[in-house]
C-alpha cells in the first residue's frame, strides 16, 4: 500500500495516495515514512492541520532518519500560510530539532 501511495502521489492523484497511505498505516502503525508522505498529500489537498499531525507522528516514530528532511522543506515553502510554516518549525523544535536559515535540519545541542 505504501508503494501504491508513492505512485499515486507522483501521479498527482492525492486522494488515492492518501487512501493508500492510510491503508499502509492501518496494516503497519509504526510506518513513519507512510505518515510523512501522508502529511505531504494532506498538505497538497489543503488539509494543513491534518498534514501537521501526520508530520508530528512521523517525527515521533523516527527520531532523525530521512523523514524530517522532506517535512523540513515545508518551513520554507512560500505558498503555505506563514502561521502554518511557523507551526511546522515549532514541531521540529519540540522534537529536539531546530531549523537553520537554509532550511536544513540539525540536531539541537
Amino acid at each position: 500500500h505504501y508503494v501504491a501511495g508513492r505512485l499515486w502521489q507522483v501521479a498527482g492523484r492525492f486522494a488515492e495516495a492518501e487512501a493508500s497511505y492510510r491503508r499502509a498505516i492501518a496494516l503497519q502503525p509504526g510506518h513513519a515514512r507512510a505518515y510523512n508522505n501522508l502529511g505531504g498529500v494532506l498538505h497538497m489537498q489543503g488539509n494543513l492541520d491534518a498534514a501537521l499531525a501526520a508530520y508530528r507522528k512521523a517525527l515521533d516514530l523516527e527520531e532523525m532518519g530521512g523523514i524530517v528532511a522532506g517535512a523540513a522543506g515545508l518551513v520554507g515553502y512560500n505558498p503555505l500560510p506563514a502561521s502554518f510554516r511557523s507551526r511546522v518549525s515549532n514541531t521540529f523544535t519540540e522534537a529536539g530539532l531546530f531549523m537553520v536559515s537554509s532550511g536544513a535540519v540539525s540536531v539541537s545541542p
